[in-house]
């Protein structure tokens, strides 16, 4: 399962839009990270071929425009995704993201869009950190206590 490719939702796609900054790119006229550096080609690759369903999930974690979690926040989760994308944990995760922060037909806001860096921490630490090899388990904690902070 590479790149986080938990049926047909890539972690690594979802990680890469959630650390793009819209408006930077927009004025650079290329894909800019939230670092303010531009993306690396395979991440701008990712940003590409994004399915719907990788857009409304990175949107969801990070908010709609106006609402989006704080900058520092959505580099940790981007982070974290990241960090979770190879892992043996990645299809549970994806599984719960999108049970979490989606609704399938959206007739009803998802319950963790008002504390979206809470409850990605809260999943995050349920779902993917228990199974996830010791080096990417202990980077994964530096981000979470970032996240939680």
């Amino acid at each position: 399962m590479s790149g986080g490719d938990a049926g047909g939702l890539r972690l690594s796609a979802v990680a890469a839009l959630v650390d793009l900054d819209l408006e930077a790119s927009r004025a650079a006229d290329a894909w800019i990270s939230l670092d303010g550096e531009p993306c690396r080609e395979n991440e701008a690759e990712l940003i590409v071929s994004a399915t719907g369903t990788e857009r409304r999930l990175a949107e969801a974690l990070r908010g709609p425009p106006g609402t989006e979690v704080a900058e520092p926040e959505a580099v940790a989760m981007a982070g974290l995704v990241r960090l979770a994308a190879d892992s043996p944990p990645a299809p549970a995760l994806a599984v719960g993201l999108l049970q979490k922060f989606l609704i399938p037909d959206d007739s009803l806001p998802a319950p963790a869009r008002d504390e979206r860096a809470a409850t990605f921490s809260e999943l995050y630490r349920m779902l993917a950190l228990p199974g996830m090899p010791a080096d990417a388990a202990g980077r994964a904690v530096v981000l979470l206590d970032d996240l939680d902070g």
